[in-house]
């Protein structure tokens, strides 16, 4: 599907990555101010449901590169991330979802922004992540598990989602990929 992206739409690689390989909602990331992100931990604060901010691990290596490298060129210092083009107002939902039907027509598929977030959680319970750095990852408290019985520190939560990572680099590609890039980004 992201085929049909064009290399140059850094903006609409981007947002539809993070809810992609995040299983960020649409609203969390056209809600996203530049200063959301630090890239030194490779993390985004995301202010979830109920103005709730959760700490996500960048994990995807493709994204956090175009992450990086659209908050220094493409973005000021400051206030939204997103934004309209040509404006400083934050980009819409109607936009992107008017871009996604775009490039879903162009692929000749039919799929929902919401299935990007749906997809990503499919991926990390068949890769055997644990269910509550699932729920941690994507901003979801309640649900059968006792999520207060069973919890996981920041640091644990990433390196179970760099090993599936890991994992599933290794599964796609028959060699693991690097997480970290040959030369530093900067």
């Amino acid at each position: 599907m992201f085929a049909v992206i064009p290399h140059y739409a850094d903006r609409d690689q981007l947002v539809l990555g993070l809810l992609a390989h995040l299983g960020l909602r649409p609203g969390e990331v056209l809600a996203l101010q530049v200063e959301d992100f630090e890239e030194a931990s490779a993390s985004l604060f995301v202010t979830g449901w109920g103005g709730k901010r959760r700490r996500v691990l960048v994990d995807a290596r493709d994204v956090l590169l175009r992450l990086s490298n659209y908050v220094r060129v493409s973005v000021s210092h400051s206030g939204p991330m997103f934004t309209a083009s040509g404006r400083e107002t934050p980009l819409r939902y109607q936009s992107v979802q008017h871009r996604w039907k775009q490039y879903c027509a162009t692929a000749g598929v039919d799929v929902k922004l919401a299935d990007l977030r749906r997809a990503h959680v499919a991926e990390l319970v068949a890769g055997g992540v644990p269910e509550a750095v699932i729920r941690e990852r994507i901003g979801q408290r309640t649900g059968p598990l006792d999520y207060a019985a069973v919890s996981f520190s920041t640091a644990d939560s990433d390196a179970q989602i760099r090993e599936w990572r890991k994992r599933r680099d290794t599964q796609a590609t028959g060699m693991p990929k690097s997480t970290t890039s040959g030369r530093h980004a900067g």
